[in-house]
């Protein structure tokens, strides 16, 4: 078997070798380049999402602290107005008095001015516990004397017609048991005189 002879030069062979050395440097900076290229252009990407998902956050969070002011201001008005009507409808379950007030008012001339329409006695219970206290013995008030029986009305009229105009009216609607006048005198009003007079209406 013949040997086989290399006829070209050692610096040929030298410079091919530099040369697929370079080659393999050069593929292998490409590879490097293109991975970070591609790594980063993900990362600049999934930076870009991730801001607009704060941002989001943010403004979502901005709404729900708007929607929990105002959610506790609707309820802290309705608890206000659950309390007004709870008010209300013990009124209206009790003496009635809107409906007792509304009453007097419909039936007031021109002429004439109410200035006090007060319970007779003011305080009833106060009233029940002297009389307890001046006679033990005295049973306890039934069902039907638990609230006052009367009301004390002052007021001022143009002139006497005035008051008994109200007075007739008062007794004409029958709301009441009996309509007393207590007390009726011309006295200083305003720029001039009027006719003071104190009513007092039974249940």
């Amino acid at each position: 078997m013949t040997p086989a002879i290399d006829l070209i030069p050692a610096g040929v062979h030298a410079t091919r070798r530099r040369r697929d050395r370079r080659q393999i440097y050069v593929a292998v900076v490409l590879i490097t380049v293109f991975v970070l290229g591609a790594a980063g252009l993900h990362t600049m990407r999934r930076a870009h999402q991730v801001r607009r998902l704060v941002v989001q956050a943010d403004k979502l969070r901005a709404e729900t602290d708007v929607l929990n002011r105002t959610s506790t201001a609707l309820t802290a008005e309705l608890e206000q107005t659950r309390r007004i009507l709870q008010e209300a409808e013990r009124l209206r379950q009790g003496h009635r008095w809107s409906r007792l007030l509304s009453f007097l008012a419909e039936r007031v001339p021109d002429s004439v001015l109410l200035v006090l329409v007060a319970t007779d006695p003011s305080e009833p219970g106060r009233a029940r516990a002297s009389r307890r206290a001046a006679n033990p013995k005295e049973s306890d008030p039934g069902e039907g004397d638990l609230g006052p029986r009367a009301i004390a009305i002052r007021g001022y009229a143009l002139e006497h017609q005035d008051q008994a105009a109200f007075l007739g009216s008062l007794k004409e609607q029958q709301v009441f048991d009996s309509v007393s006048l207590l007390h009726s005198k011309r006295e200083p009003f305003l720029n001039g005189e009027g006719i003071a007079f104190t009513l007092t209406c039974h249940w």
